[in-house]
């Protein structure tokens, strides 16, 4: 019954929120979908044509090109790997990309890393990819590094390959709210970046548009960007004790934002959580100490904001 073709394409445009004409586009370009035809020609779409067409639009969205998302969506065909109730079902669980992801980052095999990313889009939604995989394989790394049990050039090894990743998802998935940007800034001296822009690239998911200033932010420099932006909320990120004591200054140096509460000053990493009398020394809103508290945390506030946001 889900492969029968029932649906004509005004109905699938709108299940799918995708147009009829850009749905002809792909059947001619790319021989994607293949509908049906009644004896007048006309076309009609089975049930798991639709959750293709979903499947493929989600990962568009996420940054993915209309030819490699469907490439990727023929593959997991191919492999066994589509299902017509639920789509595309993972052959490896997020832990074991973590983990392999782990293995692939201390060796330097990156073209193996980039192979297991752009695998991992295509069978997960980015978010469950970046808090499940990505994140727990930084952590890992880190960690090693940080007791001897690594060398410390294969955590920055790591880490500079991975921000390129993060650096375009920040830009890419659906069309963001018409609001101000969130901008994200590394706290002065902090060097450790890929944990704001994971952070960052959750909350583009969540269609809050936002920009990156960079890491080691001088305190000083900032009056003018504020200015100039105009954000909705600024996020500092503070993995070490000491950049999380420089960015306590900041009511010092941005006196006009302290004093009007505009814009909104957050914060938030490891060096919170790791000495949480830190928060209590520190003015602007603690995110929490997670991501996932902070993101529930940060879009509770910026809906408070935009309280017309949908």
């Amino acid at each position: 019954m889900h492969n029968i073709g029932v649906y004509n394409i005004g109905i699938v445009s709108k299940l799918t929120n995708i147009h009829g004409a850009t749905v002809r586009s792909w059947e001619r370009r790319y021989g994607f979908p293949q509908p049906t035809r009644t004896s007048a020609g006309h076309r009609l779409y089975s049930q798991e044509d639709i959750i293709r067409l979903e499947w493929v639009k989600a990962h568009i969205a996420e940054g993915m090109p209309v030819r490699a998302a469907i490439d990727a969506l023929r593959a997991a065909q191919e492999e066994g790997a589509f299902t017509a109730s639920g789509g595309i079902s993972a052959g490896r669980s997020l832990e074991e990309i973590g983990r392999e992801l782990v293995v692939a980052l201390e060796s330097g095999h990156l073209e193996k890393v980039r192979i297991l990313l752009d695998d991992a889009q295509a069978h997960y939604p980015l978010n469950e990819l970046i808090l499940g995989g990505i994140a727990p394989a930084l952590r890992q790394i880190g960690t090693a590094a940080k007791d001897g049990g690594a060398h410390v050039a294969t955590a920055y090894r790591a880490t500079n390959f991975l921000r390129y990743y993060l650096l375009a998802w920040l830009q890419a998935g659906e069309p963001s709210y018409e609001t101000n940007p969130v901008l994200l800034v590394c706290a002065p001296g902090e060097m450790h970046e890929c944990g704001l822009l994971m952070f960052g690239a959750l909350l583009r998911r969540l269609r809050w548009p936002v920009e990156y200033l960079g890491y080691s932010v001088p305190l000083p420099d900032l009056a003018p960007v504020l200015a100039e932006m105009v954000p909705a909320a600024v996020i500092f990120f503070a993995m070490l004790e000491e950049a999380a004591h420089a960015f306590a200054e900041w009511p010092v140096w941005l006196p006009n934002v302290a004093e009007c509460g505009q814009p909104l000053v957050c914060y938030g990493g490891q060096a919170f959580v790791e000495h949480p009398e830190l928060v209590e020394q520190t003015e602007g809103v603690y995110l929490g100490n997670t991501i996932e508290e902070g993101l529930e945390n940060m879009d509770t506030k910026l809906h408070q904001l935009y309280p017309g946001v949908e």
